[in-house]
């Protein structure tokens, strides 16, 4: 089974139930791969729970994705993912550099609605 990353912004759709309506891709599609994100993903999340952007920690959003869609988090190390992050010099945004180069290191595509990941990053499905 293909391994899928999910970017920041679809795991919240996902969680919110926002995916039918904002996603171009169709649940069964999405059966066909194994769903996964960065752990990086969890602190963007959180980030944007602390801006108020979002109504729920990014704790409690990967918690319910793992329950509920059998979400995975990426068992790369860290250490391999900074520095394979070190070459996406596309972007200055460091949570898109992170989740990218952890999609590479896990040979994974990446289901994104972000324009500029999607222009760089050859592997990247749009969402």
């Amino acid at each position: 089974m293909e391994t899928l990353h999910l970017d920041t912004h679809i795991a919240i759709w996902l969680f919110s139930g926002e995916w039918s309506s904002r996603l171009k891709i169709k649940a069964r599609k999405l059966e066909k791969y194994l769903l996964q994100v960065s752990p990086i993903v969890e602190m963007e999340m959180q980030f944007l729970y602390e801006i108020k952007r979002i109504n729920y920690s990014g704790t409690r959003i990967l918690r319910e994705l793992i329950d509920t869609i059998g979400l995975t988090i990426s068992p790369a190390p860290f250490c391999d993912i900074i520095r394979q992050s070190h070459l996406e010099s596309w972007t200055r945004d460091p949570f898109d550099r992170i989740i990218v180069a952890n999609a590479k290191l896990d040979g994974a595509r990446l289901l994104s609605a972000d324009r500029r990941i999607l222009v760089n990053f050859p592997k990247a499905i749009s969402a």
